[in-house]
């Protein structure tokens, strides 16, 4: 996944409106990406894309939720 395709899952989702998207970082047998959004409450927030070997993905609104 290149940081344009991560720009355009992170933005828009459930209200969230992107400043901008870092990435890519390898996590175990992981690719991940960090977005961070101003959600629907004009608060900051991080957003995560998980891409998984066969380039399906996972996303994610808590760092703990896949860390654990």
């Amino acid at each position: 996944m290149r940081k344009v395709e991560a720009k355009q899952i992170f933005e828009g989702r459930n209200g969230d409106d992107l400043y901008d998207a870092y990435g890519p970082s390898k996590l175990g047998d992981k690719i991940v990406w960090e977005g961070v959004v101003k959600d629907a409450d004009d608060e900051w927030q991080a957003r995560y894309i998980l891409v998984n070997r066969d380039k399906s993905y996972e996303i994610y609104e808590d760092f703990q939720a896949f860390m654990l």
